[in-house]
């Protein structure tokens, strides 16, 4: 019989292959370069923003008469936000963004409705999710001076990116 704390650590070596794998193939796939900022010296006020970006919830289906839901979808949908954004920033003349993550950005295995509608599972959703907010915020911090992550979740951390002209 295998004990708890033996079988806790062989999936947890599991999981860490699984997002060392995924990793790998991420960037053979794609290459995430230095921005090359569109915009010069800042100038005149400082000026700052905050976008929340919450309830994602990548890897959820959904399509019935009130709603279709799915990866692409929720894709169009970020890339809206994120063109809406650049040009409110660059409109307000905007040189510091504050992006909260406030949750659910996957949508996960918390309750039973949540598995039956996942397109993949968790370990994939987020892998989805760090590509998509990693090109976010990679395509905003070219046209924003300073970019400051906070997040609220269990990975509770602070990142920012300021590119240099």
């Amino acid at each position: 019989m295998v004990s708890s704390s033996s079988s806790s650590t062989q999936q947890c070596g599991h999981l860490i292959n699984t997002i060392k794998s995924e990793i790998r193939n991420i960037s053979k796939e794609k290459q995430l370069n230095e921005p090359i900022c569109n915009y010069g010296p800042r100038r005149g006020k400082h000026r700052e923003a905050v976008l929340i970006l919450s309830d994602w919830h990548i890897g959820a289906t959904s399509n019935n008469h009130w709603n279709k839901f799915d990866l692409q979808i929720a894709k169009q949908r970020i890339q809206e936000l994120l063109n809406k954004t650049i040009e409110s920033c660059v409109l307000n003349e905007v040189n510091t963004i504050h992006v909260e993550l406030l949750g659910d950005l996957v949508n996960g295995y918390l309750h039973v409705g949540n598995r039956i509608e996942n397109e993949e599972d968790v370990i994939s959703q987020t892998i989805t999710v760090s590509e998509i907010l990693s090109e976010f915020i990679n395509e905003l911090s070219k046209h924003v001076y300073t970019v400051k992550i906070y997040s609220s979740t269990v990975f509770t951390f602070l990142f920012i990116c300021t590119c240099k002209t």
